[in-house]
């Protein structure tokens, strides 16, 4: 699962960074909401078994 979760993170960063949108005061405050915006990516796919070729 740490593969998976660094191909999704890794993605984000890369377009975060270089084309903008929405930015908080604190980057605490923005890792946390991003984290919490991923999380539901992510438990959706592990409860439907999304992505698995088993």
């Amino acid at each position: 699962m740490v593969v998976e979760g660094l191909l999704l993170i890794i993605p984000f960063l890369l377009v975060r960074k270089f084309c903008g949108g929405f930015h908080f005061q604190s980057p605490v405050l923005c890792g946390i909401l991003s984290a919490a915006l991923q999380f539901p990516c992510v438990f959706i796919k592990d409860r439907h078994g999304l992505g698995n070729n088993k």
